[in-house]
């Protein structure tokens, strides 16, 4: 027996750009779900935990510009992680984001089959979605490599 979900359309990651996708496309009436290999929000702030972590930039860069999500008490300019990782409980608190996204759901393979004009996109659970369009937010950064000296 297989594991089969039909989404209008997928969202991969739950950093920032998936949940601005999350929250933009519910805005606009789509049907729409992130898949999240961690096991909540964050994206390079879920899995970055080393000492010291922090942004490197302003942090009005490192937040949801959205009437309603605008109040967060910052309290420095360049958030360390565990400040980071408050806010992105703030915004799931705000936004009700959990609720459209299947966390611990690594995303494996993705391909376009003609004949049923979906993409098929597999987990490493070995469910199998179909879904009209598929917008990855999975980073830049996502590639773990081992520092070799």
């Amino acid at each position: 027996m297989t594991n089969e979900t039909v989404l209008e359309i997928l969202v991969v990651g739950a950093g920032f750009s998936g949940i601005y996708h999350l929250h933009n496309l519910r805005k606009h009436g789509f049907s729409v779900k992130i898949y999240e290999t961690g096991s909540y929000l964050g994206g390079t702030w879920y899995w970055n935990r080393y000492p010291g972590a922090r942004v490197d930039t302003g942090n009005p860069i490192y937040q949801l510009n959205e009437v309603g999500v605008l109040d967060f008490p910052w309290t420095e300019r360049f958030p360390a992680h565990s400040e980071l990782r408050q806010y992105f409980q703030y915004l799931d608190d705000q936004l009700e984001l959990s609720k459209d996204i299947q966390f611990n759901s690594r995303v494996t393979a993705a391909q376009f089959d003609n004949t049923r004009n979906q993409w098929e996109v597999k987990t490493e659970d070995g469910s199998t979605t179909w879904a009209k369009h598929v917008i990855l937010c999975t980073g830049a950064t996502t590639t773990p490599y081992a520092l070799r000296c």
